[in-house]
């Protein structure tokens, strides 16, 4: 399929880089995305590539765990690709009956950092009304080099990953319950982030999860990938509303980050 169009523009911005480089590609047959700074809206397609090019930090990460899979070489360019998906795409990750339809979800391919200090190329599908916002969240912790572990959309793992021990993917949606309830978790509305899982427990008494994550139940270890209260982690979803679960009183979910906090 060809493209049907090609518009560039730059816009300033204040709460990343001074400035923007935003290219918008839209494919044929499909409606492009406005640009903005705040949310994309939720009547629009999100088929769309943003690059925003980020000042290179001096900032290094250690290497503590096994290098991601997927490779790119270094680069100071934060560039994305969104695009709409559908139930092939989401694979196992989406069934009748979840709360959202396939229409109301993209797919954000971006960079992160990996822990090998190399940059590679991840995806994340997220409700499209929140793609502008995690773009933002993603961009700032690209530029500090926040290290992540892997970056695959659940589809795409295989059925029960999350419960093989070391699990530490950073995904979005995922059509599911809270543990142990009948009540939807924010993933399956595409409004949950969770963060390095392995580095960053559930933990709820005795219980811990990932398998095998008991180590980081305790938060004063200061590893690479981490997550506590006042970092630059939790301070990037709080900038966009998002809450963190290391703050909830009964449990503590410190991988994750929802648009309600919950």
């Amino acid at each position: 399929m060809g493209w049907s169009s090609v518009t560039s523009l730059v816009a300033a911005t204040s709460r990343t880089a001074p400035f923007f480089l935003v290219a918008l590609l839209v494919a044929c047959n499909q409606p492009a995305v406005e640009p903005t700074t705040t949310t994309v809206p939720t009547t629009t397609t999100t088929d769309a590539v943003i690059t925003t090019t980020l000042a290179p930090t001096t900032t290094s990460v250690a290497v503590t765990t096994t290098r991601p899979t997927t490779t790119s070489p270094p680069s100071a360019e934060f560039t994305v690709v969104i695009t709409g998906v559908d139930q092939a795409t989401l694979a196992h990750s989406w069934h009748e009956g979840c709360p959202v339809g396939t229409e109301d979800l993209a797919m954000i391919t971006m960079p992160y950092w990996g822990f090998d200090d190399r940059s590679h190329q991840g995806r994340m599908v997220v409700h499209r009304s929140w793609t502008n916002e995690m773009v933002e969240v993603f961009g700032g912790l690209y530029r500090a080099r926040y290290p992540i572990q892997s970056m695959i959309p659940i589809g795409d793992l295989s059925v029960g990953a999350e419960d093989q021990p070391g699990y530490s993917n950073t995904s979005g949606f995922h059509c599911r319950f809270v543990a142990g309830t009948t009540r939807w978790s924010q993933h399956a509305f595409g409004a949950a982030v969770d963060m390095n899982p392995h580095l960053n427990p559930l933990v709820d008494g005795d219980y811990i999860w990932p398998i095998g994550a008991e180590r980081y139940a305790d938060r004063t270890l200061g590893e690479p990938g981490m997550i506590i209260s006042g970092d630059s982690v939790v301070g990037a979803f709080a900038s966009v509303g998002w809450g963190w679960g290391g703050n909830f009183n009964s449990f503590k979910d410190y991988h994750h980050f929802s648009s309600t906090g919950t």
